[in-house]
C-alpha cells in the first residue's frame, strides 16, 4: 500500500473505520464523549461513534428546527440588517455542515462558540419581528416525508446495509480492468471511444476506472465506495421514476426500499466489474425522467437532457439499446401524448443514436460476442421466453430461484416434446381465457392501475431483451429491470390489500409491515452474500500475497503453470479470466509466462524441456501449492 496522500490514508484506513466499529459496538447512545481519541476528521462520524443514533439525530434536530424557524419567520423580517444576517447564517450553516464531512468543525472552540453566540443572536432577532406560533409539526411532516429527505434515507440505507462491504478485496475481471487503468496514459482516453481492441465498446467506464486507479492505486476501498455511491444514485432514479409513474409516495417509498435490499443486486454492488451495467443503468433512468419532463413541462433542457444521458448509455453498455424503446413505452402507458408529427420526430435522435452506436461498434472493432455472449436464430425464441421466466422468478425468489430454473432449463433441454405440449397447452388456454372474458379484459387494460402494472413488466421485459436470447442468465443483468418489477410488487400488494381491506389506514400499514417483512429477508440474503464475496476476496488476496511474498524472483523467463484455477466459490466470482492480470500487479515488467492446464499430468507434460518452471495446484477450499 502507497501513502500518496497521509491525510487522506489517515481517514480512510483509521479514523473513520474506527468510528464506524465504535457505531456498530453501541448503535443506540454511542460509547461516550471523547471516547474516539482527539480527532474523527469527519464529524458525522464522530457523533455516530460517540453519541450512537439518538446523539446524531438530536444534534441534527437543531439545525432542523432552526431552519424551520428562519423560514417561517423571514417573511416578517422587514429590518435589511436582519434579514441579512439571517442569510448569512443560513449559508455558514451550510458550509460548517459541508465541512463536518472531513473536519471536527463542531468540536472546535474557534467555531463552536462563535456559531451558537451568532445563532442565537439571529434567532433572537428575528422573533422580535414576528409573534406568531410557528407549525413545527406540519413543517416537521412535510420535510421528513419531502422527495430530498427521501434520497437521506436511500443514502443512510445503503450505507448501513453495504458499507460493510468496502474492505472485500479485488476478484475476478477487477484485475483486468485495473491493469488496463494501470498501464493507460491520459491520452489514451479518447482512444477508448474509437478503438474497443476486440473488446466490449465501454468507453466511459473504461475512462471513470482509470481516474479510479489515479485516486486510489491498487486498494478496494475507493472502488467499492463508488460502487455503493452509484447504487444510491441508482436507487434515487428509481423512487422518483416510481414518484413520476404511480403518484403515490408510499408505493414510491417501498419500491425503492425493496429495490436497495433485493439480494439480486449484490454481484452489482460488491463487484466492481459491474460498473459498466450500473452506470448504464443510470442514465437509462435519468433519460427517462428527463424525458417525461420534456413531455409534461414542455423543457428543452429536459429534452437535450435526455438526449445527453442516453448518449452517455450508449458510452457505458450494451442495454443502452434499449433507449429508444423505453420512451416509446412511457408515451403509451404513462405520457399518452396526442399523436402528430412532433411526437414521431422526438424519438429521432435516439434512433439516431442507436443507428450511430452500431456504426461505431463495427469500426472500433468491438467484441460482437461468442458462447455464452452470442445469440443463435434457432434458440432465439425459446431462450427469450425461458430466461425472461428465469428473471422473473429470480427476482421474486431470490438466488435460491436459480436452482430450479437449472432444473427446469435442463429438463427442457432433454425433454423438450413433453415442456413443448405443455406450453401450446398454456397458450390455448390463455387464448381461450382471453376470448372469454374479452369484454373484462378490455376493460381492465384501460383501468389507470392496469396500465401502470403493464408498464412495469413491459419495462422489464425490454431492460432485459438484449440479454434474453443468451445462453444463460446472470443476476447483474436483472439490476435495470428490477426497478420495473419492484415497483409492480408494490403496486400489486397495493392493489390486493385495497381489495381485501377496504379501510385505508389498514392498506397502509399493511402494506408497509408485508415490505418490512421481506426488507428483513432480503438484508439477511444480502449478508450472506457479503460474506460469501469477502471470502473470495480473500482468496485471490492470499494467492497474490502468496506469490509476492514466496516468489519474487519470477522473471519474463520464468514458466508458470496452473492446475485447478478456481472460477467460482459459492457462487461468488474468483478467477474465472485466470491469473495474469492480477500476478501482473506484483511482477509487472518481470511478468512471467502463465499457463492453465486441466490436470497435473497435463502441466508435467507441458513444463518438460523448461529449465524455469513451476507447476501450482489449487486445492478445494482454493488454497495454493507448489507442486513443481
Amino acid at each position: 500500500a502507497y501513502a500518496l496522500d497521509i491525510s487522506f490514508t489517515t481517514r480512510f484506513q483509521a479514523e473513520w473505520p474506527r468510528d464506524w466499529q465504535a457505531f456498530l459496538s453501541s448503535p443506540i447512545f454511542g460509547t461516550g464523549y471523547s471516547s474516539l481519541t482527539l480527532a474523527s476528521d469527519n464529524d458525522y462520524l464522530r457523533a455516530l461513534g460517540e453519541t450512537g443514533l439518538v446523539g446524531t439525530l438530536s444534534f441534527f434536530f437543531i439545525f432542523i428546527i432552526l431552519g424551520i424557524a428562519m423560514a417561517n419567520v423571514l417573511k416578517s423580517v422587514k429590518d435589511p440588517i436582519t434579514r441579512a444576517l439571517l442569510f448569512g447564517l443560513a449559508g455558514g450553516v451550510i458550509g460548517l455542515l459541508s465541512n463536518a464531512v472531513l473536519i471536527d468543525v463542531f468540536e472546535s472552540s474557534k467555531v463552536a462558540e462563535a456559531l451558537w453566540i451568532f445563532l442565537g443572536i439571529g434567532l433572537g432577532a428575528a422573533k422580535l419581528y414576528h409573534k406568531e406560533p410557528i407549525p413545527y409539526k406540519k413543517s416537521l411532516v412535510a420535510l421528513f416525508t419531502s422527495p430530498a429527505m427521501m434520497c437521506v434515507y436511500i443514502v443512510i440505507l445503503v450505507v448501513i446495509a453495504f458499507v460493510s462491504s468496502i474492505n472485500n478485496f479485488f476478484v475476478a475481471d477487477d484485475f483486468t480492468w485495473l491493469h488496463w487503468a494501470a498501464t493507460a496514459t491520459t491520452s489514451d482516453l479518447p482512444k477508448y471511444f474509437i478503438q474497443s481492441q476486440d473488446f466490449f465498446y465501454r468507453p466511459l467506464a473504461k475512462s471513470l476506472t482509470y481516474f479510479l486507479y489515479m485516486i486510489f492505486s491498487f486498494q478496494p476501498q475507493g472502488y467499492h465506495l463508488t460502487s455503493i455511491f452509484l447504487h444510491m444514485v441508482m436507487a434515487s432514479g428509481v423512487f422518483f421514476l416510481a414518484l413520476k409513474v404511480s403518484r403515490n409516495k408510499l408505493v414510491s417509498a417501498l419500491a425503492t426500499f425493496l429495490f436497495i435490499l433485493h439480494p439480486i443486486h449484490t454481484e452489482n454492488i460488491f463487484w466492481f466489474s459491474t460498473l459498466s451495467d450500473n452506470l448504464s443503468s443510470i442514465f437509462i433512468i435519468y433519460m427517462m425522467l428527463a424525458f417525461m419532463r420534456f413531455r409534461e413541462k414542455k423543457s428543452i433542457i429536459g429534452y437535450i437532457l435526455a438526449i445527453l444521458f442516453g448518449l452517455l448509455a450508449f458510452a457505458s453498455y450494451e442495454i443502452a439499446v434499449i433507449v429508444p424503446f423505453v420512451l416509446i413505452l412511457l408515451d403509451i402507458f404513462i405520457l399518452k401524448p396526442k399523436r402528430n408529427k412532433n411526437l414521431y420526430l422526438s424519438y429521432v435522435p435516439f434512433f439516431i443514436l442507436l443507428g450511430l452506436y452500431f456504426v461505431v461498434r463495427v469500426t472500433s472493432h468491438a467484441f460482437s460476442g461468442g458462447g455464452d455472449y452470442s445469440y443463435h436464430l434457432s434458440h432465439i425464441l425459446p431462450n427469450i421466453f425461458g430466461n425472461f421466466f428465469g428473471y422473473t422468478g429470480m427476482f421474486l425468489g431470490g438466488m435460491p430461484f436459480v436452482q430450479l430454473y437449472t432444473f427446469l432449463r435442463n429438463g427442457l433441454r432433454s425433454e423438450w416434446i413433453y415442456f413443448s405440449i405443455i406450453l401450446i397447452l398454456l397458450v390455448v388456454y390463455l387464448y381461450w381465457m382471453l376470448k372469454s372474458y374479452r369484454h373484462r379484459v378490455k376493460t381492465l387494460l384501460q383501468q389507470k392501475e392496469t396500465q401502470l402494472l403493464l408498464f412495469c413488466v413491459i419495462f422489464a421485459f425490454v431492460a432485459l431483451l438484449p440479454f434474453l436470447p443468451l445462453g444463460n442468465i446472470a443476476p447483474r443483468y436483472l439490476y435495470l429491470a428490477s426497478a420495473g418489477f419492484s415497483i409492480a410488487l408494490v403496486h400489486t400488494l397495493r392493489l390486493l390489500f385495497v381489495a381485501w381491506l377496504k379501510i385505508p389506514r389498514y392498506v397502509f400499514y399493511s402494506l408497509i409491515v408485508v415490505c418490512l417483512v421481506l426488507g428483513v429477508v432480503y438484508y439477511a440474503s444480502d449478508l450472506q452474500e457479503q460474506r460469501q464475496w469477502q471470502k473470495s476476496g480473500e482468496l485471490t488476496q492470499n494467492t497474490l500475497v502468496y506469490f509476492r511474498k514466496n516468489y519474487s524472483g519470477f522473471t519474463t523467463k520464468s514458466n508458470l503453470y496452473f492446475v485447478n484455477i478456481p472460477i467460482t466459490q459459492n457462487n461468488t466470482w474468483v478467477f474465472p479470466v485466470g491469473l495474469v492480470d492480477g500476478l501482473w500487479f506484483i511482477y509487472r515488467d518481470h511478468m512471467p509466462q502463465v499457463h492453465e492446464e486441466s490436470s497435473l499430468k497435463n502441466a508435467f507434460s507441458a513444463s518438460n524441456g523448461h529449465r524455469d518452471s513451476y507447476i501450482f495446484e489449487f486445492d478445494g477450499q482454493g488454497n495454493i501449492t507448489q507442486v513443481k
